[in-house]
């Protein structure tokens, strides 16, 4: 329960969140994302959970931000080769 309290309030703040204030982030679905440091971009922590195919989880809109990709309580038997190529700043998988 509390797990969907934070993330229902991640969801408002982000909601809230303008462009003045420079809060962009689209968590994608079966995500969590943390912000590991802002400005001048902000990097992310994401954690991914319960989903069927890495190709649901379409991080395309965040990929350019994201750092530590936690994919741990996956079930993933195999990875395609170059899966995470468009992840330039992935530094822990």
């Amino acid at each position: 329960m509390m797990r969907d309290v934070r993330r229902c309030l991640w969801w408002i703040i982000t909601l809230l969140c303008t462009h003045v204030i420079q809060c962009q982030v689209l968590c994608p679905k079966f995500c969590s994302c943390t912000k590991v440091r802002a400005r001048p971009i902000d990097l992310l922590k994401v954690k991914c959970e319960e989903f069927t195919s890495l190709h649901d989880l379409r991080l395309d809109a965040i990929a350019l931000e994201i750092v530590h990709l936690d994919l741990s309580d996956a079930n993933i038997t195999t990875l395609e080769q170059d899966l995470f190529t468009n992840l330039p700043l992935l530094q822990k998988l």
